[in-house]
């Protein structure tokens, strides 16, 4: 046993500390009791303790980890949430890493880009035709997300069609990730395909 290890164990008691793992981030446990984050996942372990509550901030992910969520997230159809839950950061955590993408990280997909961008200019095609014009607080969104769309191989002139357009509360746009509200097969029978 390590002396930063036995020292640790002598200031805060598994209870003590898993009452702090169920209100605070790793981040602040660490940084308030002096430690190493590598000497509070030790003690985490050894005490079979639990951070379902407690999440990673920004300072608490590796490099790897960070190409990890970002591999993930450009490459498959997991939505923001379910990040969230896999990799135990904040939503603020999230939005930061894939804000910070630095476009060497990503392989580059240009029949993507080119999907993306033709079903935006539909989609505003779409919008100035039938004067589709959100509220305050509120913004007009694919039911079937652009990358949904995309990995599902519809074509961009349904997604950015009307049938696929509602408008929706703008915080729950901004947190909902690729999770679609309706199928596929309902985007089909509402265009008459």
């Amino acid at each position: 046993m390590s002396p930063a290890f036995k020292r640790l164990s002598e200031s805060i008691t598994p209870t003590e500390l898993q009452s702090m793992l169920d209100t605070l981030s790793l981040y602040k446990i660490y940084t308030t009791l002096k430690i190493s984050d590598k000497l509070l996942m030790k003690y985490v372990g050894i005490h079979n303790l639990e951070y379902k509550k407690a999440f990673k901030t920004i300072h608490d992910i590796s490099v790897n980890e960070k190409k990890e969520i970002i591999n993930e997230w450009a490459t498959t159809n997991i939505t923001k949430r379910a990040l969230i839950k896999k990799f135990l950061i904040s939503p603020n955590t999230l939005n930061k890493i894939l804000k910070n993408i630095n476009k060497e990280e990503l392989i580059i997909d240009n029949e993507w880009l080119d999907y993306h961008k033709l079903v935006l200019k539909l989609t505003n095609v779409t919008r100035r035709h039938y004067k589709l014009k959100p509220k305050k607080r509120f913004d007009l969104d694919h039911m079937i997300s652009i990358k949904s769309g995309y990995l599902q191989k519809i074509p961009p002139g349904l997604i950015a069609s009307k049938e696929n357009l509602e408008f929706i509360q703008t915080s729950i746009n901004r947190s909902n990730g690729i999770e679609d509200s309706i199928s596929k097969e309902k985007l089909y029978q509402l265009c008459k395909i």
